[in-house]
Order: structure tokens, then sequence, then C-alpha cells
């Protein structure tokens, strides 16, 4: 069983990646669509927890867009190290409600479940099979073309000159 599943092990990490970045996303829409008493009760939690007064509607709706583009970043492999970064603040912030409101275990243990697993996407960014691996890739295959093209006009400059020009 070991050696069949070992060739499949690079699949493990952008799976998690994209599963989790896909749920966050879809937590997050689902706070979008409920709206503006949804995007109220959101800031108003933070209001309460922190003893800030900032804008509730604003704070609440901020905390929904970040959980839903920044889920689908993740998911995608774009941005990952920032979109989870972004996204750590609301979790934390989950978790701490939960915990001053006396809630159950069961309550709390996604949240702590998932600000776990955005620290890991901090830390190990967005690994193979991601956005960002194409575009590093796409980069990279522009910079050896273009250095290969620098390369080529300088030894015609040689022959045509006599001697190399910057």
């Amino acid at each position: 069983m070991e050696k069949l599943l070992a060739r499949y092990q690079p699949l493990g990490y952008p799976l998690i990646r994209m599963g989790i970045g896909f749920m966050v996303c879809l937590h997050g829409l689902t706070k979008l669509l409920k709206g503006p008493a949804e995007w109220e009760y959101l800031g108003g939690s933070f209001n309460q927890l922190t003893g800030l007064s900032l804008p509730e509607l604003l704070l609440g709706f901020s905390a929904a867009f970040i959980q839903t583009l920044g889920g689908a970043f993740i998911a995608l492999g774009l941005f990952t190290r920032w979109a989870a970064l972004l996204i750590l603040p609301t979790m934390l912030t989950a978790v701490a409600i939960l915990l001053m409101q006396h809630e159950p275990f069961s309550h709390y243990s996604h949240p702590i479940e998932i600000t776990m697993l955005l620290s890991c996407f901090i830390l190990m960014g967005s690994g193979k099979f991601s956005l960002d691996e194409n575009i590093k890739k796409h980069q990279n295959k522009i910079k050896s073309t273009s250095d290969q093209a620098d390369s080529t006009i300088k030894k015609a400059n040689v022959m045509l000159m006599g001697t190399p020009t910057n």
C-alpha cells in the first residue's frame, strides 16, 4: 500500500490547500450574501471584543469579503501567503469571541483548525500545482529567452564591431 500511494504524495498539500481555500471562500460568501444585517453583527462582535468603535457595517463586510476573495486565492494558489495572512485575523477574532461567549469546544474547534492551516499556508506558500508556480515558471522562461537574446546580440556586436557592448 505504501508503494502504491507514495507516488501520489506530491498531491497531498495542493489538495489540502485547494479544499480548505474553497471552504473558506464558501464560508465568506455565505456571510457576504446574508447582507448588511450579518455584516453589522460581525463588525459589532469585533468592536465588542476589542472595545473599539469602528464602523460595524464596513468592518463586517471587509471580513466577509476578505474571507471570500482570500479563500479563492488560496484555492487557486495565487498570493497564498498574503491571502492566508489577511484571513488569519478573522479566524483569531472568531476564536476569541466564541471563547468569551463560553461556547462549547465543538463551536470554536473549527476556527482553531482553520487558523492552524492558515499558519501552515503562510509558512509553506502555494506549492506545486498553483497559479503562483505557473507564473514563476512563465517568468523564468521569459527571462531565459531574454538572456539568450542578449547573448546573441552581444555575439553579433563582437562579430561586426570587434568589441563587446553592454
